[in-house]
């Protein structure tokens, strides 16, 4: 594993990462527009679910939705 991840808003690279596979790990963010402030607040409080994401190498992207 390479040992990054992209964290994005855009569906692209969900999309790539399923037809292409991966690295790099994918956290595709499925949120409407917010602040800054609620966004890092959102993958604080994922952190757990990010980590054994990141951890397991079977899996390629992890989608967040509010």
């Amino acid at each position: 594993m390479n040992g990054y991840v992209i964290i994005t808003f855009d569906a692209d690279y969900q999309e790539l990462s399923v037809l292409k596979g991966f690295p790099p790990k994918v956290i595709w963010l499925n949120t409407r527009n917010m602040r800054t402030e609620k966004l890092a607040q959102i993958l604080i409080d994922n952190l757990e679910k990010i980590t054994v994401f990141y951890q397991d190498a079977h899996l390629g992207c992890l989608e967040i939705t509010v």
